[in-house]
């Protein structure tokens, strides 16, 4: 099995090349700061005083490396724990494979109508209130209930979500090993549940990226409120919608790819999409617009229920020097 890594929200933020930097920088640092320590004094012209100059700056350098390292082995421990905390999950992802391969197509398909209606009854169910209770409340106290209320909502949303991941993660490696002749692996397993739960998955170059995120895309159209999924160019949004169409055909997933060119209708039929590709910039500005609308139907964005943020470092952090992002 591949390498991955788990980047707890949080927790730690790191990416790898981010990990390398920040070490470089620590070590850079503890050697200018040890350095200029041992360095700084007089009288150090006697023999005893070079020799413990030295061995204080050894001492000091040691002590700045051993937490250094501290640091990274904790990081590092961190990261299997929660890889040894998400393994049951893929096991039970592989147990239900026999079963699915056994399917066929439209049996498959009916599983997942099934699970679909089972999540739809609990998203439908949201808490309802009486305004009349909250009435004499202060407005920002109104607004922090429903806040609350919402995110009570979506946790139950989410716990049923959880509860048919292994099943939908099983049908959706069946469906693309009969449509496109690829097989998700366990590492693309793992990084599919680390999507689904909002974190950030580090995987190496080949490990299949655009498949992994089939699974938490996939698994979140359940709930029927959409998903974005943003990449950094537009060739990339659409060469990805395109590639993956024809596993989300299989699953009666609609999907779509926003494009430079495309004219407001244009936006409005891909938008209305279950899975919608496009570039930052793209949803930014479509976002941007949609509040200056004059009237709720001539939004082009349903909504912002679920994304994923493919190559999440350029995206967040490099492009974000620019003021949209």
């Amino acid at each position: 099995m591949g390498a991955i890594r788990v980047c707890v929200a949080g927790v730690t933020g790191w990416t790898g090349s981010a990990v390398a930097s920040a070490v470089a920088s620590a070590t850079d640092l503890a050697l200018v700061a040890g350095g200029g320590r041992a360095g700084t004094g007089g009288g150090w012209r006697g023999g005893a005083g070079v020799r413990g100059g030295r061995a204080g700056r050894h001492r000091r350098l040691a002590y700045t490396a051993g937490r250094m390292f501290g640091f990274l082995s904790r990081f590092v421990d961190s990261n299997e724990r929660e890889l040894a905390r998400i393994q049951p999950q893929v096991d039970r992802i592989n147990a239900l494979e026999p079963e699915f391969e056994a399917l066929s197509d439209d049996e498959i398909r009916a599983r997942i109508d099934e699970i679909r209606e089972e999540v739809h009854e609990v998203v439908a169910d949201e808490p309802t209130y009486d305004p009349d209770d909250e009435a004499d409340l202060p407005r920002e106290r109104r607004r922090e209930l429903a806040e609350e209320r919402h995110k009570k909502h979506l946790a139950e949303v989410q716990k049923a979500l959880d509860e048919v991941l292994p099943e939908v993660f099983a049908a959706a490696r069946e469906s693309m090993r009969r449509t496109l002749g690829m097989r998700h692996f366990d590492v693309q397993l793992i990084g599919g549940i680390v999507l689904h739960q909002g974190k950030i998955a580090e995987m190496k170059t080949g490990e299949g990226k655009t498949l992994t995120a089939t699974l938490a895309v996939f698994l979140n159209t359940l709930a029927g409120e959409g998903v974005h999924v943003v990449t950094v160019n537009d060739y990339l949004a659409r060469r990805d919608a395109e590639w993956m169409q024809p596993v989300y055909d299989a699953l009666g997933v609609t999907v779509a790819a926003i494009q430079d060119a495309d004219d407001h209708a244009a936006r409005q039929v891909k938008y209305a999409c279950d899975v919608v590709y496009g570039t930052n910039s793209e949803f930014g500005f479509d976002y941007l617009r949609d509040n200056m609308a004059d009237a709720l139907e001539h939004c082009v964005q349903p909504g912002h229920s679920f994304a994923i943020v493919d190559e999440v470092d350029n995206i967040l952090i490099d492009e974000a020097r620019t003021p949209l992002i």
